[in-house]
């Protein structure tokens, strides 16, 4: 049996302010993502799977006035890409602001919300205190909105944090893949590029940090083409098969903007839901658990 884990990174247009406001395609993807979303929640309701959603706090606002308020140093660093959002996009709050959509995932019986920032920062060079304050911004973002305690924590874009950055916050549990054949997952370089994509399409990388089951993460790649799906999708039928361990597997409401990908993300369902029926998955927390 393994253990499993299938979680949604919600950041709306937070997890790329330049693209967003210089690329049309993206904007139409975010803005479909959004409206998709809940097709999403039925897929899932349908199949009966847990799910853990990590999303961006600043969602739940209204206005970039409340947002710096609620966390001055960490909007600071994102103050620029916002202006420029503001000045190219009119419609700048509606793929920034969704705190209704944010209810109803909050509401799903099967759902955790866990936090994927305040801002969607990631933490190259920034304080410590700094990214504390984001985090804490956020969970307090989805508590006042939801009604949730928050104890799981997904990593923008998948970088490491450090555990000074959730001292006080109530997260307990972190959702983050370590190094790809020697490539920190978040590296631009072309080699950590081609080692996402073996660990994506050919074989997860398996991760051990003294957790009682070692693990393997990999990207849902529904937007691509049907071969690339189709090897996925057999791939993690291989490793529900070899039944050892933990298997993660997340992805992005903007990658499920069409009504392609919304069938592909059932099929993914249908698999798990038949391996949950015959007790060859049990539902797992993050593999990193604070200490």
């Amino acid at each position: 049996m393994i253990g499993f884990n299938l979680s949604m990174d919600f950041e709306m247009g937070w997890g790329d302010l330049r693209r967003l406001a210089a690329d049309d395609v993206f904007h139409r993807r975010v803005v479909a993502g959004l409206e998709q979303s809940g097709k999403v929640l039925e897929v899932l309701r349908a199949a009966g799977i847990p799910t853990t959603w990590g999303i961006v706090g600043g969602c739940c606002h209204r206005s970039l006035q409340t947002l710096q308020q609620a966390a001055p140093e960490a909007y600071a660093l994102v103050e620029a890409q916002l202006d420029e959002l503001v000045k190219r996009r009119r419609d700048y709050a509606s793929v920034l602001f969704c705190p209704e959509t944010v209810v109803d995932i909050s509401r799903e019986p099967g759902i955790e919300v866990g936090s994927h920032g305040f801002l969607h920062l990631v933490p190259n060079a920034v304080p410590a205190r700094v990214l504390r304050s984001d985090v804490a911004a956020s969970v307090e973002a989805l508590r006042a909105t939801c009604g949730v305690t928050v104890a799981s924590f997904i990593p923008p874009q998948n970088y490491d944090w450090p555990d000074a950055a959730f001292a006080d916050t109530g997260i307990r549990y972190v959702r983050h893949t370590p190094m790809l054949f020697g490539h920190p997952y978040s590296s631009p370089a072309v080699g950590a590029k081609f080692a996402r994509l073996w660990n994506d399409l050919i074989v997860p990388v398996e991760h051990r940090n003294g957790a009682d089951r070692s693990a393997r993460m990999f990207f849902l790649r529904l937007d691509r083409g049907a071969a690339l799906w189709n090897g996925q999708l057999r791939m993690l039928r291989e490793l529900i098969a070899v039944g050892q361990g933990c298997v993660f597997c997340y992805s992005h409401p903007h990658n499920l903007d069409t009504p392609v990908a919304i069938a592909r993300f059932a099929q993914l369902c249908d698999v798990v839901a038949t391996a949950k029926e015959r007790d060859q998955l049990d539902f797992r927390r993050f593999f990193r658990e604070l200490h």
